[in-house]
């Protein structure tokens, strides 16, 4: 234990006899930390911690990729060929973002919005936050998009939509 208090001691009045190098060593040291913990706080939120929903361990995504390797959405004969022959996984959804325009209110507006199919918000075992949930009558029918739109949790939406009834809600779920 002497040895060591020595050490220390010597280390100390090394450190007090360069203060350049100190200097250095100390911000060589903080920045190294810092970016450790920047790092293990970007991995930890996207990768080991597991998503907001229940059942997240069995939720899959699946893309179609390009010839070339490029990632890319289905196109829609091919999710509903993937819908209707799945024999492994309890319900498929598909689901992309988009700029739409909004109507309801007094007047139109342009927002981001994200559209999914009628399966979506069960795939995620998840309720939408204003609005209610697609129903089967929701479902694509010919002349019209297989998906339908929810939009995303935005304070201007909320207030907005927020006395939105289940009737007229059919193309606007807020979540």
């Amino acid at each position: 234990m002497q040895t060591l208090i020595q050490d220390l001691r010597y280390g100390a009045r090394m450190l007090l006899k360069n203060p350049g190098f100190t200097s250095i060593a100390a911000l060589t040291l903080s920045l190294g930390i810092g970016a450790c913990t920047a790092i293990f706080s970007i991995v930890d939120a996207a990768l080991l911690r597991s998503l907001p929903y229940p059942g997240a361990d069995r939720v899959v995504q699946v893309r179609e990729v390009s010839e070339g390797g490029a990632r890319m959405a289905f196109a829609d004969p091919n999710f509903r060929d993937v819908r209707e022959r799945n024999r492994s996984l309890e319900a498929v959804a598909e689901y992309g973002g988009s700029m739409e325009t909004i109507t309801g209110g007094s007047e139109p507006l342009r927002a981001r919005v994200l559209l999914a199919t009628n399966d979506f918000f069960r795939v995620l075992g998840v309720t939408p936050l204003v609005g209610r949930a697609f129903l089967p009558e929701d479902a694509p029918s010919p002349g019209r998009s297989s998906r339908n739109t929810a939009m995303k949790r935005m304070p201007w939406a909320l207030r907005r939509f927020r006395s939105t009834n289940s009737q007229s809600a059919t193309q606007r779920t807020c979540c």
